[in-house]
């Protein structure tokens, strides 16, 4: 709404700060993970998010790769996937890419980001070679499908991901 990023940033630290007491004085145990945001209006691109798991080492960051994608354009490569685990492993260190959150579908987007979720099968997210990038890197952790037909594209993450496992295996993964 017009604010500068900065001002929005340290509103998100005082914000998130509080909730963080709070949740240690009642006893709540649970890791809150920020999402980065698909609509370039939006507070949470990657570096944003990122500065706020540094600041707030409660914190973890939760990746979105549609979302990434969305907002640039970008984030789509091989390389430009490297980039993404070397920014998370930079700013957080090798941990965080040990437990890894990370949500994933097909996106439809426009000149603003994200419109809508979309199947993986009618988006132009290269979910296999992010896939392959995460198993050469050694990332670790979750993934969530949040496809609008989850139950499909569940499956074919699942047997994209053996593929991709077995033939790091054997050494023949992609290169990037």
């Amino acid at each position: 709404h017009g604010e500068e990023p900065a001002v929005v940033f340290d509103r998100m630290v005082e914000g998130l700060a509080l909730v963080l007491r709070e949740m240690e004085d009642e006893g709540i145990a649970v890791t809150l993970r920020p999402e980065n945001m698909g609509r370039r209006a939006q507070f949470g691109d990657l570096s944003e998010i990122l500065g706020l798991c540094r600041e707030l080492p409660a914190l973890a960051p939760c990746i979105d790769i549609a979302h990434l994608h969305a907002r640039t354009g970008a984030w789509n490569s091989r390389p430009e996937f490297h980039a993404l685990w070397d920014a998370v492993g930079d700013a957080l260190g090798q941990e965080a890419l040990a437990r890894a959150h990370v949500h994933i579908s097909g996106i439809e987007f426009a000149s603003g980001g994200e419109r809508r979720h979309r199947p993986l099968g009618e988006s132009d997210l290269d979910y296999v070679g992010f896939l392959e990038v995460m198993a050469q890197r050694g990332v670790a952790g979750s993934i969530i499908c949040e496809s609008p037909a989850r139950e499909s594209d569940a499956v074919l993450l699942c047997e994209a991901w053996r593929t991709v496992a077995s033939a790091g295996s054997t050494g023949a993964a992609g290169g990037g």
